[in-house]
């Protein structure tokens, strides 16, 4: 008896060893590699570097104080309120600021690993992918920056881990409700997504299919109410409909260059705004400059102001629809660009440049398989194309990056490529799809593949 059960405790010794031997377990030695490369370069950022303040970066941090003293209307709405509440929470400070939104990098970084990891079993495929986030040098200047970027990729990242996550019938409830909270918040840090909760109803409900179906009210109320709670503050504190104030000043990126054809009743900001142009040195974002005296000559709020030039910007690019189409055409091609090279920023001296440049032309490659990886899943699907079908959520996230794309190209002009910067994740992760089902002809991983 004594001898038989020292072989069981033998036989049981052996199979515990092979569980935790790094055999069994084939990612850990290039997880481990890739999240220590990428935790290097942000050290390196850190140590070499300060926190980077752009103009957007002090409108946040004056919305922060503001909503710590309880006036959130003497902003006049100008920004949504959610990264202001990061900041607040952080206590306006920069360098903690970084320190999380780096923090943030490398949790990204290790989910871009495991997503991939999950839907292709290749360490190679899910090391290339998650190096793309973790090694690029744009989104870690924006990591080092007090501005949205960096907590709207996390947000709107972490979205689709969560949704992955929900297809295991376990804990649903609070999958649920953390899927609607990331979905729910992102569109007050970045108003471009207000989509996505949107969107995210028809996956989120194939998830439940578990006979958990009712419980999508958990998912719905939390990805709703904020969007909606905001623009109800909006329009009954200014009478004005949506999720930022500043919105209507924006349209004129894209009005500008038919400013002079405004009819009269718009004499007087358009004779303002003409002028700042002129010293400007184009159209692209003259307006801000040009708001204060715009204010003072018309007598308008801040809001009230905003809706007129909204009027007017709308009133010309329907005048001029060619126009209007040509600039939405090249703002969507710009979203695919990458960002170029901030002036000033070299934590590596010389070498920043080259780095800089080495992601942005790789991002930008990428960028090009995503297009043809897509153009590839819709004629699959009109059954002009015979490839496999790539996992379940590709649908879902390419769904994000192309409506993100074309939403920003016809409200905005001139910003396409930083409204990109969130985006690249799912952009990574989609051809990491591709590579290993359409090229490896490796099969999805029994359990993950399209419901």
């Amino acid at each position: 008896m004594d001898g038989l059960e020292q072989g069981r405790l033998e036989a049981s010794s052996m199979i515990s060893r092979r569980v935790v031997s790094p055999r069994s377990r084939p990612y850990i030695a290039s997880f481990a590699a890739v999240m220590l490369v990428s935790l290097v370069v942000r050290l390196i950022v850190l140590l070499l570097t300060s926190p980077v303040l752009a103009p957007d970066s002090i409108e946040y941090m004056h919305l922060a104080r503001l909503i710590g003293q309880g006036r959130l209307a003497a902003d006049f709405g100008l920004r949504p309120p959610g990264y202001s509440v990061f900041l607040l929470l952080h206590d306006f400070d920069p360098n903690l600021v970084r320190i999380t939104q780096m923090a943030l990098g490398l949790c990204i970084t290790a989910g871009l690993y495991w997503l991939v990891w999950r839907f292709t079993a290749s360490v190679w495929l899910a090391s290339i992918g998650a190096l793309l986030y973790g090694t690029n040098v744009a989104q870690i200047f924006f990591e080092s920056s007090a501005v949205t970027e960096t907590l709207a990729t996390a947000l709107l990242f972490g979205a689709v881990l969560l949704l992955v996550c929900l297809t295991n019938d376990s804990r649903v409830a609070l999958k649920l409700v953390a899927l609607g909270l990331a979905v729910g918040v992102v569109p007050l840090v970045r108003p471009v997504y207000v989509f996505v909760p949107v969107l995210f109803i028809f996956p989120a409900a194939g998830a439940c299919r578990f006979g958990h179906r009712q419980r999508l009210l958990l998912y719905l109320l939390p990805a709703m109410l904020p969007v909606i709670m905001w623009v109800t503050f909006l329009g009954t504190s200014f009478d004005y409909f949506g999720l930022q104030t500043a919105s209507g000043f924006a349209w004129t990126n894209h009005a500008g260059a038919y400013v002079q054809d405004a009819p009269d009743k718009y004499a007087v900001i358009r004779d303002i705004y003409l002028q700042h142009v002129a010293t400007h040195h184009g159209h692209v974002n003259a307006i801000w400059a040009a708001i204060p005296e715009m204010e003072a000559a018309t007598g308008q709020s801040y809001p009230q102001l905003s809706k007129t030039v909204q009027s007017m910007s709308l009133t010309l690019l329907a005048a001029h629809p060619a126009g209007y189409l040509g600039q939405v055409g090249h703002a969507f091609l710009d979203f695919w660009k990458g960002m170029g090279v901030v002036p000033g920023w070299e934590p590596a001296r010389g070498l920043t440049d080259t780095l800089w440049k080495l992601s942005r032309y790789l991002g930008i490659l990428v960028n090009v398989v995503f297009v043809l990886v897509v153009l590839g899943m819709v004629l699959r699907r009109v059954r002009l194309l015979r490839v496999p079908a790539l996992p379940w959520p590709s649908v879902w996230m390419a769904s994000v990056v192309l409506i993100t794309a074309i939403a920003q190209a016809g409200v905005e002009y001139g910003d396409g490529r930083r409204f990109s910067m969130p985006t690249q994740p799912l952009v990574a992760a989609i051809v990491m799809f591709a590579v290993a089902t359409w090229i490896l002809k490796r099969p999805v991983p029994r359990g993950t593949q399209e419901p």
